[in-house]
């Protein structure tokens, strides 16, 4: 089935035109705000994890 539906020519039309790399480009996921807030969080949890040890050293 799916090898049947690879010989199939891809038809755009008005509704779903063609895109440019451009406009393809600026495509994201859905979540992709989601996404960057939870690598922020993660980042700033691994800065406190890695700091606490360092402050308990030099007793900050």
């Amino acid at each position: 089935m799916l090898e049947e539906a690879e010989k199939l020519p891809q038809v755009y039309d008005e509704d779903c035109p063609k895109l440019t790399p451009e406009q393809l480009a600026e495509f994201r996921p859905v979540n992709y705000a989601t996404m960057e807030e939870r690598l922020k969080a993660m980042r700033r949890a691994a800065d406190i994890r890695y700091q606490e040890p360092v402050l308990a050293v030099f007793g900050k």
